[in-house]
């Protein structure tokens, strides 16, 4: 399948569930997407945090830079931080293109990571899911970098989403900042072209309606349930996530 079908079939299966799409080569405001993590991904990816195991890192991060480019597994494995054991568990499903989401990594990430993911209260599951030209590739490079600097590198894009996102020379930008981590041109290039990868996220907007009714960004779904849409201040994702914890302390 071709890059552009490919493409078509993401803005296709966005337009059934009846969410619209991007513009092409932009994205605007109110831009909306979509994404699920399988369950079965989700796990092994637990189970991996919970070996915390250097050598088990090493590999998965040799491997996401082989020559040829990135392994489709090690690529599409859940992106996680905190605690695997967590009595609250927040999915977030966003676009590397969508201003909401931007806002909410600028604004309201950097608290909610202080308070209740380095404290061992959240575990945090984030999904990639592009619905224009420039949010699909940086999403493929962000997942063929090293695992460890997957949050980072999203972090950075967020932060200066203005400078590339909506540019007609995003991949020259996005390459520049691969570079500094150590990604080849070659790598870069391969990563583009790995079809498996454009496919295995493109699968994943019908999974997302169908598992989650997931139809903006960005939106993120507690303990496997309770569906947030959105943006949403510190304050209001803060009272959410604090009655959670108190429900899960009277389970106890």
């Amino acid at each position: 399948m071709t890059r552009k079908a490919l493409l078509s079939l993401i803005i296709a299966a966005i337009a059934i569930i009846g969410v619209g799409a991007y513009a092409a080569g932009k994205a605007g405001p109110s831009a909306v997407d979509q994404a699920a993590v399988t369950q079965s991904a989700i796990q092994a990816s637990t189970d991996a945090a919970k070996a915390d195991n250097p050598e088990v890192r090493a590999a998965a991060a040799a491997q996401s830079t082989a020559p040829g480019g990135t392994s489709v597994e090690v690529a599409m494995m859940p992106r996680v931080m905190g605690n695997p054991d967590a009595p609250v568990r927040v999915e977030e499903f966003a676009s590397l293109s969508c201003s909401h989401c931007a806002n909410f990594y600028k604004d309201v990430f950097p608290q909610l990571k202080e308070k209740y993911i380095d404290t061992g209260k959240v575990f945090f599951v984030y999904t990639d899911f592009p619905l224009n030209p420039s949010a699909l590739d940086a999403a493929m490079v962000a997942r063929c970098l090293p695992p460890a600097h997957y949050f980072n590198f999203i972090k950075m894009l967020f932060e200066n989403q203005a400078q590339w996102a909506f540019s007609e020379n995003y991949r020259q930008t996005l390459q520049s900042n691969t570079a500094l981590l150590g990604m080849s041109t070659d790598a870069f290039n391969a990563c583009l072209n790995n079809e498996d990868l454009r496919k295995a996220l493109a699968a994943v907007v019908q999974e997302a309606n169908t598992k989650h009714k997931i139809q903006s960004t960005p939106s993120f779904v507690l303990n496997g349930t309770e569906v947030m849409r959105g943006s949403h201040d510190f304050a209001s994702f803060s009272a959410t996530l604090d009655k959670l914890l108190a429900d899960a302390g009277k389970a106890e």
